[in-house]
């Protein structure tokens, strides 16, 4: 066979394989385009990057970012956003959009010149900017109460909790092997539980309601009347083992079904609310005491934008009057939902179109004369710059529940009981372990982690078990001594497991863990105010490990993990701490002595990497520091080779990202940075998305050096 044979049919088979893969990547295109359509958008998501693997294609980029944005993930939104933004068509509701990613991500400055562009076209534009310049206000109280998680939350959402009798109603979305789940493969439907509480504040079992209630699609939120034994609540269009398709045939809106509660505690009965319609949703229900004012939100025809609230009174046993938009004094171009009527007249909702934090906030307002009050929001720590809804208050507003998905949460969304009356002896539900609002953040809003800073290597448990062991112990002294040379810190033991375990179990034993840890520390002289000890379970896994999936040990074994973070607000100042490493040796070891014998641990200790004397001489001259100018790369890897997926998992960090091949392999370099903290905390968060070597490289006046960052600290450069 001649050459030019050979590479005649080389060139043949390189077209075929070309074709192929663009036909691939049309066909991903279509498939994930049919998902984003039907509102399935954790499916659209994983296929818009499949189609990324084989094509640069704009349109996946875009709808990428709106997929991100429409499921809450703002930080994965804000990337897509900025990199598909010169080519995206700048419409006013992109800039809408865009502004409210970036106010929920804490960019403020930015989102308000996203929201002033919008302004040229919607008055609701100059309200959100104007609203920007009002967030310090909405932060001067946020310690007048507390808010604190409730145990009912799991790995999965959990919303929308009101009581009745001795029990918490509340919907979740949690997965057992028998729920439904939705085409999209992702989430199963949301049902409606029940928590007991005839025990006081003690929650017991944790069940789905009795009676003829949850469907297999969405059911919930719902608002109780007649003394708690009627139900309205909210569910996908179905009625009678029978699917209610809109007109397109293709979308079940939401509506509205009445039940009753039996003797027995089961409910049944379920009826359909006269004004529901299959073209539009009707959901959110909240009902006077008396059971005559009926509030809800909707999207039908006639609103002011999104969802609006709608309200509307009782005729007699069956009809309704027909609704009536609150107006627009309450409804914005945003949406509004999740209404709340409390009984002394006080309305609680839900608004993305509100001045506010970020994402959905909410408002209280009432009506005064015939008219409703400009709606005020509610501030920290009820709002918070992620969506935050569903806040219901008792009788005498003391104690109430509401939804967030901020950061510090068990799963995607979780349920929050919050005090009001901060003197008062009311108790907290006793199972709650874990108070929010203590975590200290960095500007970024990201949980400030402390282990490698440390130098915490794992901290060991036996399968299942709880004891510290020597191993463990050796570990939790590093902790311990950091207390002790900063004795105005606290810190949050978070406790997290893999998914081998039942999911309940799994909890169980992180709370248990979290708990002997700070025990330990306690042993070790420590004040037992400043710890805090959570267990998350295996809710927040660091690989793909979950239920169902065979990993190995040791892909297992990185999701068992103790991380440990400061507490303290913004009374912590994050250069002025201090590490082991910072200290004289022999301070070091005098302070980790006890009287304890230990077992030598098989853990490996790093020790710092011996430099040539050029950077020892380059530091010792006088005029360094005068000269220098410093700058910090993080450099991941090396990988032998980064194919798109792991590539974007670094880049949605938002951070200067390039791909440097070397002779060990392929770098993502991440940077360069200003200082050293910065540097640092792009790399905590590397490695919180799967990098497992990571190292800084410094730089002085833009040139590679061989200088260690621990030479550059004692120097007294940050």
């Amino acid at each position: 066979m001649t050459k030019h044979l050979i590479l005649s049919i080389l060139l043949i088979l390189t077209t075929i394989a070309v074709q192929a893969q663009q036909e691939s990547a049309a066909e991903l295109l279509a498939k994930a385009n049919s998902y984003y359509e039907a509102n399935e958008y954790e499916e659209a998501i994983a296929l818009f990057r499949d189609v990324l693997l084989l094509d640069n294609s704009q349109e996946a980029k875009e709808k990428l970012a709106k997929s991100y944005r429409i499921t809450k993930r703002y930080d994965q939104a804000e990337y897509w956003y900025r990199l598909t933004w010169e080519r995206m068509q700048n419409t006013p509701e992109n800039r809408l959009h865009f502004g409210q990613i970036l106010q929920s991500n804490g960019k403020y400055k930015e989102a308000k010149k996203q929201f002033l562009e919008y302004a040229k076209f919607d008055p609701l534009g100059k309200k959100l900017a104007e609203g920007i310049d009002k967030i310090d206000v909405l932060k001067q109280n946020k310690s007048a109460y507390k808010v604190s998680l409730l145990p009912i939350n799991s790995p999965d959402s959990d919303i929308c909790a009101l009581s009745n009798y001795n029990e918490i109603l509340f919907c979740s979305n949690r997965k057992e092997e028998s729920d439904f789940v939705f085409a999209a493969g992702k989430s199963a439907a949301f049902d409606i539980f029940t928590a007991d509480m005839s025990n006081g504040t003690q929650l017991g079992e944790i069940q789905r309601i009795k009676g003829k209630i949850n469907s297999p699609y969405n059911d919930g939120p719902l608002t109780l009347f007649e003394g708690g034994n009627k139900m309205l609540f909210t569910r996908n269009a179905y009625f009678k083992g029978r699917k209610i398709l809109n007109s397109s045939g293709r979308t079940m809106v939401l509506q509205l079904f009445e039940a009753q509660r039996f003797e027995d505690g089961r409910w049944g009965e379920v009826k359909p609310f006269m004004h529901n319609s299959t073209d539009y949703s009707v959901a959110h229900p909240t009902i006077s005491k008396d059971g005559q004012t009926l509030i809800f939100a909707s999207d039908m025809p006639g609103g002011s934008g999104g969802m609006d609230l709608y309200i509307c009174s009782k005729i007699d046993s069956v009809n309704w009057t027909a609704p009536v938009s609150l107006g627009k004094q309450i409804n914005s171009a945003g949406n509004e939902v999740f209404p709340f009527f409390h009984e002394d007249g006080s309305l609680y909702f839900a608004s993305d179109g509100h001045p506010g934090l970020g994402g959905l906030d909410i408002y209280v307002t009432r009506r005064v004369k015939g008219k409703w009050k400009v709606p005020k929001n509610m501030a920290i720590p009820i709002n918070s710059s992620m969506d935050d809804f569903a806040l219901v208050f008792n009788n005498d507003k003391g104690i109430g529940y509401f939804s967030s998905n901020r950061e510090g949460g068990m799963g995607k969304d979780d349920i929050y009981y919050v005090n009001l009356e901060v003197e008062s002896d009311r108790k907290v539900p006793s199972a709650v372990t874990t108070t929010i609002n203590k975590k200290w953040t960095d500007q970024g809003g990201k949980e400030v982690v402390l282990n490698d800073r440390m130098g915490l290597n794992k901290v060991y448990f036996t399968p299942g078990g709880t004891d510290i062991l020597p191993e463990a112990a050796q570990e939790l002294d590093k902790v311990a001594l950091f207390m002790q040379i900063n004795p105005s810190v606290g810190l949050a033991l978070n406790a997290h497991t893999d998914s081998r375990a039942d999911d309940y179990i799994s909890l169980e034993i992180s709370k248990k863990r979290a708990e002997a840890a700070k025990d330990y520390i306690i042993s070790k002289g420590i004040d037992a105010n400043r710890l805090v000890a959570s267990g998350f379970g295996e809710a927040q896994l660091l690989n793909h490990c979950k239920n169902g999936i065979s990993c190995t040990e040791e892909l297992h074994s990185v999701n068992n993990r103790i991380m440990v973070s400061l507490l303290g607000g913004e009374s912590v100042n994050m250069d002025q701490l201090i590490f082991k490493n910072d200290l004289p040796p022999e301070f070091a070891n005098d302070q980790t002595k006890t009287s304890e014998k230990k077992k030598k641990t098989k853990t490996k200790i790093l020790e710092p990497v011996k430099q040539e004397d050029t950077w020892l001489e380059q530091t010792e001259d006088p005029d360094f520091l005068e000269n220098a100018d410093f700058s910090y790369i993080v450099y991941l890897g090396p990988y032998k080779t980064v194919d798109n997926n792991t590539f974007y998992a670094f880049a949605e960090l938002n951070t200067p990202i390039e791909k440097e091949p070397s002779s060990k392999g392929v770098y993502i370099a991440l940077g360069p940075y200003k200082t050293i903290a910065e540097a640092e905390k792009y790399e905590v968060y590397a490695k919180e998305r799967g990098a497992k070597k990571t190292s800084i490289m410094v730089l002085n006046n833009g040139i590679q050096t061989e200088i260690p960052i621990r030479k550059l600290k004692k120097m007294g450069i940050q």
